[in-house]
């Protein structure tokens, strides 16, 4: 329980620091720079670029997070020069109901979510032409959020 208390303060503060800046610091239009700081002194490392072009990174082996993070994915546009999106995906435990905990937290930050019969994930609009979204993966092993940029086709 208090391992769940000390999860949702630090997420509070990180996604307080603003509207549109998500875990870890990162924010929209961040070079590829800023983010691999970012993220090296949270306790990540570089892993590798998936199929679709994003790039992985992974908590050090011996690195210690008060929650469960199996990965954060990258998302960037113009090169490496803007970052478009990103998500953090995160490892189910029984110690902490992290799909309760995230919800919360990003209702009160960003207004209630919306979830119902059009949506089969949570969903909060920001301003356009971005998004944030959360929900487990499709085979359920990892619940993911991720803040995004909807393209026009």
């Amino acid at each position: 329980m208090k391992k769940a208390v000390f999860i949702l303060l630090l997420v509070v503060f990180t996604l307080s620091l603003a509207a549109q800046t998500g875990l870890f610091d990162l924010y929209f239009g961040e070079s590829y720079e800023d983010c691999d700081l970012d993220l090296y002194y949270e306790g990540f490392t570089y892993s590798d670029e998936d199929l679709d072009g994003a790039e992985i990174y992974v908590p050090y082996e011996d690195e210690y997070l008060d929650y469960d993070v199996d990965h954060v994915r990258l998302y960037f546009e113009n090169g490496k020069d803007e970052l478009t999106g990103w998500a953090i995906y995160f490892i189910p435990s029984e110690d902490c109901n992290i799909e309760e905990v995230m919800v919360a937290i990003l209702d009160k930050k960003f207004g209630a979510s919306k979830y119902g019969s059009k949506e089969t994930f949570y969903y909060w609009p920001l301003k356009e032409p971005r998004f944030l979204e959360a929900d487990y993966t499709d085979d359920g092993t990892l619940f993911y959020v991720e803040f995004g940029t909807e393209f026009e086709d």
